[in-house]
């Protein structure tokens, strides 16, 4: 048997059974591996952290919207996260501002944040703890266009092309990455 590492026994979404989970992904070895871990709720209300990158990894999203109003293109910058409890999207409210919604049809629960302002602490958070899945090439589109929009480039065709394009190259299936340099230096 190989040893594993949980990454931590520190959670902060509260869930029946985080035993069972982790024995199913450590199969047969699972339940003699973990028997003795003591797993606890991270009540801590701070979300300035990696965390907060990491489940965004894995749920929320980055979105780009246009309207056509009146002859004019409206553009929105989105942050969303949906989730089955509003617990958690309280925090990231009080983090980023925004506003907390419900989809009934859905039994969900969904953050967003469409003003600037919100979206200048997204970046800010962002930037700071960066994101580590395929997900950070739509942050930083999703960035762009809020830049594009502060420089008021969205105001004139060539920067709403630009927006509308970084719009829709976003949430790909695949991303490749030419890496031209793989050895080491020493300096």
């Amino acid at each position: 048997m190989g040893f594993y590492r949980l990454p931590t026994t520190d959670y902060r979404l509260p869930t029946t059974d985080y035993r069972g989970e982790v024995g199913l992904y450590f199969g047969t070895y699972g339940e003699e591996f973990i028997k003795n871990i003591k797993f606890k709720l991270n009540l801590d209300k701070d979300l300035r952290n990696h965390w907060l990158a990491g489940f965004s990894d894995a749920d929320a999203s980055f979105q780009i919207k246009t309207l056509n109003r009146n002859n004019k293109v409206e553009i929105r910058l989105n942050f969303q996260i949906d989730q089955k409890k509003d617990k958690i999207l309280l925090l990231i409210k009080d983090l980023f501002g925004g506003n907390i919604g419900y989809r009934k049809s859905q039994d969900t629960y969904y953050y967003g944040s469409t003003s600037f302002g919100s979206a200048k602490k997204v970046i800010n958070y962002f930037d700071y703890f960066h994101l580590l899945s395929s997900k950070h090439i739509n942050y930083l589109k999703w960035r762009k266009a809020y830049l594009i929009i502060q420089d008021r480039d969205h105001l004139n065709k060539n920067g709403i092309e630009k927006i509308i394009k970084l719009k829709n190259t976003m949430n790909q299936k695949s991303y490749t990455t030419n890496i031209t340099n793989t050895t080491d230096t020493t300096v």
